[in-house]
């Protein structure tokens, strides 16, 4: 009788395990086709971590450390494209004489 408990406890859970998968694929799936469309919404992009948070730890903090770079870089570009156009503006292109 035992035997047939615990046969029956471990389908449920497999079945449990794989009904989460396929709604976990299921909910990746949507999420990316949202970001395609057309909409007043920000949807936002969910990435590995977001659904397997303790398996992808360190990803997830090489990803931040990337975006942080990526940001400061664009930051960089902006104000030095800023200051290339003041001086275009105000000191005839930035040449010296």
């Amino acid at each position: 009788m035992v035997d047939i408990r615990d046969t029956i406890e471990s389908y449920n859970r497999k079945k449990k395990d794989e009904i989460m998968k396929r709604f976990t694929l299921g909910e990746i799936v949507a999420n990316r086709l949202a970001m395609l469309l057309p909409s007043d919404n920000d949807v936002p992009q969910l990435m590995p971590w977001d659904y397997y948070p303790q398996l992808f730890n360190e990803e997830k903090v090489q990803y931040e450390n990337y975006k942080q770079q990526q940001e400061l870089e664009d930051f960089k570009n902006r104000r030095r494209d800023a200051m290339d156009a003041y001086n275009a503006r105000f000191y005839g292109g930035g040449e010296s004489e």
